[in-house]
């Protein structure tokens, strides 16, 4: 079989050989035409004015798209229904949280901040304190969403700014690259925030630390010395306040030039590198290959900057604009993908990144504030440098207003049929499955205006099922502690882990099925438990057999011994 196939690689071999020896010149030429011939395909996007009516129904389109990606129930049509909300917290909801919440448009508020707020509770904090292994853009991704929604990060039962956001040191803030200094002071500045005195990071600093990441030709990277369109957009989305301050930076560039320079000057040279990266169809991307992604972060920074994307010069290309770049990927669905592909389909990131985009683009063009910018007062600044006085907000609600119909969002909290309908819908003996569907319906009876509409016992029954749930959530987690702390820590388990595995698996049959999946690896402690059980068994067959033997041998030569006192 060896020898078959040596055969066969040197036949190959010398195949190759003769098409290269006389085949070359024509097929480099071939292939030259062919690369030159799909480079115009893709090259021939066709310009587009599109008005803000087009813009409008694309963002309806993305949020009709995610709607009908969620298994829902109930009949409202809302984005925000206890299956969508059981992703509170995570940047697939938090992101939709963000774009829909500034475009303003009609949907169920209420419920989402009080499942964000009860996630950020349970989930990033324990004994009023920030839980280990929650990450910085964690908590800067919800300040953003709450915001968005028309919360306060600032209540007292999170205090999510000054227990989670201005909690972390510089030097853990850089634990995830750029990316963590990015979006602090995105999130700070998005309602102007004072940052607490017992905190070490201060604006300057911050700044100091992103322009540590910029190349000397503009480019940003997650690392320093790459360049990334993403990266470098985001980078201006959080430089973009500081334009016009005077202020100078003494940094070591990413390629290891000092620099003497203002924010002005960075912004100038990143929004360069970005001109001169943009394609030929209008769009942005690494590599030679666009994304969806890489143009919504470009056109949102470019909004941030106050430099509209539709008629700078700088960029248009081909006649195409960065609109033009991103409406490539709009699907017939109404979502968004990834890629400008014959087969691609609707992609739930890029169509979050691209409903920001299209949402800050639309602001910019109506003369509202940029997308990320939630306070509702300016900053009074006197100084030509950055003065952290400037920025006291301590607390405050995020403010809402749909920006087609310009009508405050004021939040009206009406219990409807359609969720007392989902009420009767969850079983009496709750399990983990139903907690956000819990969580939203009591936290709306409460607070519902026509809260007298519906049965007295309604919270009341309400609120039995939410600690039920919680009592369960609970133990779980006691669960899940004591397998990790007494099995998984173990290089090898021995027979006394046994009585261990079999305690925890006792209390695991009192979960309902759908909680017992959420017991770390179960399948593999019922598979422990049967190996120990084995060992047990085998070491008990062992014994009996050795105490066997032994009995045996004694009664044998009791045996022999009497028969020879016989004799």
């Amino acid at each position: 079989m060896r020898y078959l196939q040596t055969v066969q690689d040197k036949t190959m071999r010398k195949y190759g050989e003769f098409i290269i020896k006389y085949f070359k010149i024509p097929l480099t030429v071939l292939l030259g035409l062919s690369i030159a011939f799909h480079s115009v395909i893709l090259s021939a996007a066709v310009h587009k004015n599109y008005d803000n009516n087009e813009i409008k129904s694309s963002i309806e389109g993305i949020i009709e798209w995610k709607k009908s990606s969620i298994k829902s129930s109930g009949s409202d049509d809302i984005l925000f229904s206890s299956e969508f909300l059981k992703s509170a917290g995570t940047t697939d909801f938090d992101w939709y949280a963000i774009a829909l919440g500034r475009t303003g448009i009609e949907d169920d508020y209420f419920s989402g901040i009080s499942v964000l707020k009860n996630k950020i509770k349970n989930n990033f904090f324990e004994s009023g304190k920030r839980k280990k292994g929650i990450k910085a853009t964690d908590f800067q991704r919800t300040v953003l969403a709450l915001l968005s929604l028309g919360g306060n990060p600032c209540d007292e039962d999170i205090k999510l700014i000054d227990k989670g956001l201005c909690d972390f040191s510089m030097q853990e803030l850089g634990r995830q690259g750029v990316n963590g200094y990015i979006w602090e002071l995105i999130a700070l500045d998005s309602m102007n925030y004072k940052i607490p005195e017992s905190s070490e990071l201060t604006r300057k600093a911050i700044i100091t630390e992103i322009l540590k990441y910029q190349r000397s030709d503009g480019a940003f990277g997650l690392k320093k010395g790459e360049f990334d369109v993403d990266i470098t957009a985001m980078a201006l989305q959080a430089l973009s306040p500081y334009q016009s301050f005077e202020d100078k930076y003494i940094v070591l560039s990413a390629d290891n030039r000092k620099l003497n320079i203002t924010v002005r000057q960075s912004v100038d040279k990143a929004v360069s590198i970005l001109s001169e990266n943009q394609m030929s169809d209008g769009s942005f991307g690494s590599y030679d290959i666009s994304t969806c992604e890489s143009t919504a972060q470009v056109i949102t920074a470019l909004c941030a900057l106050k430099i509209n994307p539709l008629s700078d010069s700088r960029f248009i290309k081909n006649g195409n604009t960065a609109l033009d770049g991103i409406m490539q990927y709009r699907m017939n669905d109404g979502g968004f993908s990834h890629k400008s592909e014959k087969n691609s389909s609707s992609d739930s990131k890029s169509g979050e990144q691209a409903m920001t985009a299209l949402c800050a683009l639309y602001r910019l063009e109506n003369g509202m504030r940029f997308i990320y910018d939630i306070s509702k007062t300016e900053n009074k600044n006197n100084t030509s440098f950055l003065d952290e006085s400037i920025y006291n907000t301590e607390s405050g609600n995020g403010f809402v207003m749909n920006i087609f119909s310009k009508k405050s969002g004021e939040i009206h909290i009406i219990f409807s049929k359609s969720d007392f309908e989902e009420y009767n819908s969850i079983p009496d003996t709750p399990t983990t499955e139903n907690y956000e569907a819990v969580v939203r319906l009591y936290e709306k009876i409460r607070n519902a205006e026509n809260k007298n509409d519906y049965p007295e016992s309604l919270e009341a029954e309400l609120k039995i099922k939410k600690d039920t749930i919680e009592n369960i959530q609970n133990e779980i987690d006691s669960i899940n502690a004591a397998v990790a702390d007494n099995i998984y820590q173990k290089d090898e388990l021995t027979p006394d882990d046994a009585r261990i595995i079999d305690d925890i698996l006792k209390r695991t049959e009192k979960l309902s099925d759908y909680d017992r999946k959420q017991i770390l690896n179960i399948d593999s402690l019922l598979i422990y438990r049967e190996e120990l059980t084995y060992q047990r068994r085998s070491k008990i067959i062992y014994a009996v057999t050795v105490a066997a033997v032994i009995l045996l041998a004694v009664y044998l030569i009791f045996r022999h011994f009497k028969r020879k006192r016989l004799d």
